[in-house]
């Protein structure tokens, strides 16, 4: 995996994802205005490592497919370490 290699880039990250929540079949993730169309992309660029099929992206929210869902949890895990929040 390629993770996100500069503490600068780690910042602004955690700058704009305000919260990652799940149900049983999609990941939600909430940024701020302007911000989950980057983040998508980041998580796109990672979604093998990740466990994800992919991800749809608005203005401020991110719909995420997990490749398994009895494996959320630990995508979200992932994602929490891949962004460092």
């Amino acid at each position: 995996i390629h993770e996100l290699s500069d503490t600068h880039e780690k910042a602004l990250v955690r700058q704009w994802v305000l919260d990652v929540t799940a149900n049983d079949s999609l990941i939600i993730i909430h940024t701020t205005p302007g911000a989950a169309g980057m983040v998508a992309r980041i998580l796109d660029q990672h979604r093998n490592h990740l466990s994800l099929l992919g991800s749809i992206a608005g203005d401020d929210t991110i719909f995420i497919a997990p490749k398994k869902t009895e494996e959320i949890a630990l995508s979200i895990e992932k994602i929490n370490t891949l962004f460092a929040l």
